[in-house]
């Protein structure tokens, strides 16, 4: 049960930019000494407020009390001294130097002469690190540590400045399993401690497991606030997305593909990490789920296909041709795309415009007597950004400022450009919210129904469940099992990949 009375309590905040309106009404409370979810797609509001909060803007209108008193913080330091700290997914951390400097960094204990006492300072640091549970050397350099680990110097910064309020923005977004159970252990004995956590992510998993209350915003408003043991992950995507999406996805999922000939047949493909081989079929306007969990193979066939991996002979037919993809230039002509799980590593060009980047695979086409013809490009990228609803201020926005699922549309957009037969999509909604979820889904199926298809490589259990009308699961290298529609089920994908 929440606790009595409220430690934060937004009052009809209202968040005005130029022509725009961030956050219109908003109006709820976080109890002390609880996890409090925040959710809602890109653009719902949550970055606006925690902002608000932390004094880095000024409200339109409304109120924000902490404690019960109205508070109008005029910075980030104003509220650091008020308590209230926030974690950013990017760690504000100097990694050239020591735990404890980091800790105490810009107020250092001091002794005679004015000079730092560093052994003061690292018997300060070592208490504070053993009441987060954590057996950390403070002399140890930043540099060494885990994404893990830093993010535990960052909460013992905070702990050093006596706060009450943590906010973690999107902190699992780069921490392997093990060490997401660590930082949720973590977490609960600093809520029993009686410090209050605001928690924002997208991934309701997430939200389930650590929280005590969540709170759903969706286009600037305040949408309802749940305990999370009293409400279901799929109640909560239907207030984040709206019914009306939700609608158009179950009709669209209904809607899937009949069995037609094989598009891509796939025979005796060897694994370059393995003694085994694969052998599958991809039919016309399908979508084939290939699961496994990490070392099971699925990414090492992806990577044969397109050329991305070295591979010995097999057969390999698209269109009832035989193909050979012997390198990703040659996969690509003969008619294979290839969304990366990786998009800012492997998908885009990070220092360029939405519109080099969409056009990236495709600029052969835009050849004019051996230049480059700019109207040509700057028209397709216009077109695509409005057939995927890329939300930017323009096609010539770095597509290194976009959201995550904005700039999953720009890569996908760079492959349809192209046209493949065969799009082969490795984890195609990683790290993006359940609203640009939908919206992908909704393109590969589209792609789909234009005689064309998908493999989509994926180790997210209800993603594969729901988009996919048939399922090839492997395990270290061989296929264990092939599901059609009628025999889906979590319990049989997972008996088959573990």
């Amino acid at each position: 049960m929440k606790p009595a009375g409220s430690y934060v309590e937004f009052v009809d905040v209202v968040k005005d930019f130029p022509g725009v309106r961030a956050l219109d009404g908003v109006a709820f409370g976080i109890a002390p000494g609880e996890i409090h979810a925040i959710v809602g797609e890109n653009g719902a509001g949550k970055s606006t407020l925690m902002k608000l909060l932390t004094g880095n803007y000024p409200l339109s209108r409304g109120e924000i009390r902490v404690e019960g008193e109205r508070t109008s913080f005029g910075s980030y330091a104003d509220a650091v001294a008020s308590g209230i700290h926030m974690v950013y997914q990017e760690l504000s951390l100097a990694n050239d130097l020591t735990v404890s400097e980091n800790i105490f960094a810009g107020n250092e204990p001091t002794g005679t002469w004015g000079l730092i006492d560093y052994r003061v300072m690292q018997k300060r640091s070592l208490d504070i690190l053993g009441e987060l549970g954590m057996s950390m050397s403070p002399e140890e350099p930043v540099e060494n540590l885990s994404i893990a680990q830093k993010q535990v110097v960052e909460i013992a910064k905070a702990l050093r400045q006596e706060a009450k309020l943590l906010i973690l923005d999107e902190p699992t977004s780069a921490l392997p399993s093990k060490e997401v159970d660590e930082l949720f252990k973590l977490l609960r004995r600093l809520r029993d401690a009686g410090t209050t956590i605001i928690y924002i992510t997208h991934r309701l998993d997430e939200v389930f497991a650590i929280s005590d209350r969540v709170t759903i915003l969706r286009d600037g408003k305040y949408v309802g606030t749940f305990e999370t043991g009293n409400v279901s992950k799929d109640h909560v995507i239907r207030l984040e997305v709206g019914d009306e999406r939700m609608t158009s996805e179950q009709k669209t999922q209904a809607s899937s593909s009949q069995r037609t000939a094989p598009l891509l047949d796939v025979q005796y493909l060897p694994l370059p990490t393995t003694q085994s081989s694969v052998s599958f079929q991809l039919h016309e306007g399908e979508i084939l789920g290939l699961f496994g969990l990490l070392g099971s193979g699925t990414k090492e066939v992806a990577k044969c296909l397109c050329g991305l991996a070295a591979r010995h002979e097999s057969k390999v037919q698209l269109a009832g041709r035989a193909i050979r993809t012997r390198s990703f230039p040659e996969a690509m002509r003969e008619g294979m795309g290839y969304l990366p799980p990786d998009r800012r590593e492997e998908g885009l060009f990070l220092g360029l415009s939405i519109a080099r980047n969409v056009v990236s695979a495709s600029l052969r086409k835009y050849v004019r007597n051996g230049l480059l013809s700019h109207s040509s490009i700057e028209d397709d990228a216009v077109a695509w950004v409005r057939k995927l609803n890329i939300v930017a201020p323009s096609h010539r926005q770095d597509v290194s400022t976009l959201s995550g699922g904005n700039q999953q549309k720009v890569c996908l957009a760079k492959w349809l450009l192209e046209d493949p037969m065969v799009l082969v999509a490795d984890e195609p909604t990683a790290g993006i919210d359940v609203g640009a979820k939908f919206e992908i889904h909704g393109i590969l199926r589209d792609f789909c129904s234009q005689g064309r298809a998908v493999l989509l490589v994926s180790s997210d259990v209800e993603e594969t469940l729901r988009m996919c009308d048939r399922i090839v699961v492997m395990r270290d290298g061989v296929i264990t099992g092939t599901l059609d529609r009628d025999s889906f089920s979590k319990e049989r994908l997972l008996s088959l990949s573990l």
